[in-house]
C-alpha cells in the first residue's frame, strides 16, 4: 500500500464531495438557528425585556438628573409652582411632570421589526456553538494536526473573549455612553428614545467590542508563527495607546466619554495579550529545546 508525507493526504475530497459536506453543514446549521429562532419568537417579550434594560438604566439616571434640575429650580425661583415641575405639591414625590418618554416607534410595523431583529440576533447567538462545530467540521479536514491543535487550545479564549466583550458593552458602553450623551442637553434637548437607532446602537458597539476584545489572540497567534516578537508589541506601546483612542473614535459616538470606555479596554487588553504571548513563546521555546 502507498504512503505519503502529506498527513491530510487520506481526508482529500473531490469538488462534488466537497460540495456535498457543504450542502450538509449548511444545511444543519440553518435549522439550528430556525429552531432557535422558533424559540426566541415565542419568549420574544421576555427577549425584548433584556434588549431594552441598557435603555431603561439610561433613562432611570436622566429622570434622575431632571429631578435634581427641578429641585435647583424651585429652590432659587420661589414664584415657580411645584405642579409646574412635579406631579403633585408633596416635597416627597419626585414624580416628573414631564419624564423621559417611553421608547417609541415611527411606524406601525417598528414593534415587529424590533422582535424579529432580537430574535434573530439572539437565535444566532445561541446556535452559535452548533454553527461553529459545523463550520468546523468542514474545514478541519484540510488542517494539520498542528494547526487543529492550536485552534482547540485558542478557541475556549476567543470565544470567551468575545462573549466578554459583548457584556461589557451590555453593561457598561451602551448605558452610560448613552446616558453620557443625552445629559450633555438634558436642559435643552428632550431625550425621546427611537427603538431603531437604539437596536441599531445596542448591536454595533457590542458586536464591535466582541470584535476589539479578541486583540490578545491575535498577538499571541502573530507571535507564535513568529512573525512579530513580543519585544516588538512593547515597544510600540505607545503608538497602540494612540491607535486605540484613534479606532474607539471609529467605531463609538462623537464623545470623549464613551470613546474613553471603549479605548481603555483595548490598551488593557494590549497588556494582555503582551504578556500572554511573551509566556507562549518561552514555552514553546522551551518545548523546542526540550526535543533538540
Amino acid at each position: 500500500m502507498a504512503t505519503t508525507d502529506d498527513p491530510v493526504e487520506e481526508t482529500r475530497m473531490s469538488l462534488s464531495e466537497h460540495l456535498e459536506e457543504l450542502r450538509k453543514r449548511l444545511f444543519r446549521g440553518v435549522l439550528a438557528v430556525a429552531i432557535c429562532f422558533v424559540g426566541c419568537w415565542i419568549y420574544r417579550a421576555a427577549i425584548g425585556d433584556i434588549v431594552l434594560r441598557p435603555l431603561e438604566h439610561t433613562v432611570t439616571w436622566l429622570d434622575r438628573d431632571m429631578v435634581e434640575i427641578a429641585e435647583g429650580k424651585l429652590a432659587a425661583d420661589e414664584s415657580i409652582e411645584r405642579l409646574e415641575l412635579f406631579m403633585t405639591n408633596d416635597p416627597a414625590d419626585s414624580r416628573l411632570r414631564y419624564p423621559i418618554p417611553p421608547v417609541r416607534g415611527d411606524a406601525a410595523s417598528t414593534g415587529f421589526m424590533f422582535f424579529l431583529k432580537a430574535c434573530v440576533y439572539f437565535s444566532l447567538f445561541v446556535s452559535g456553538p452548533v454553527l461553529i462545530w459545523q463550520l468546523w467540521q468542514f474545514i478541519a479536514a484540510g488542517l494539520y494536526r498542528r494547526e487543529k491543535r492550536m485552534i482547540h487550545v485558542y478557541f475556549p479564549f476567543s470565544v470567551a473573549l468575545f462573549v466578554s466583550g459583548i457584556l461589557f458593552g451590555y453593561f457598561l458602553l451602551v448605558p452610560y455612553g448613552q446616558y453620557y450623551l443625552a445629559s450633555m442637553t438634558i436642559e435643552q434637548i428632550i431625550f425621546y428614545p427611537e427603538i431603531s437607532a437604539y437596536f441599531t446602537f445596542l448591536t454595533s458597539l457590542c458586536i464591535a467590542l466582541g470584535v476589539v476584545f479578541q486583540l490578545p489572540i491575535i498577538m499571541v497567534g502573530v507571535a507564535r508563527m513568529g512573525l512579530v516578537e513580543p519585544a516588538v508589541f512593547a515597544k510600540f506601546r505607545g503608538h497602540f495607546m494612540v491607535a486605540a483612542l484613534v479606532i474607539a473614535a471609529a467605531l463609538t459616538p462623537p464623545d470623549p466619554f464613551t470613546q474613553m470606555l471603549m479605548g481603555l479596554p483595548m490598551i488593557v487588553l494590549y497588556e494582555l495579550g503582551i504578556h500572554a504571548s511573551r509566556i507562549t513563546t518561552r514555552r514553546a521555546a522551551n518545548r523546542e529545546g526540550a526535543a533538540a
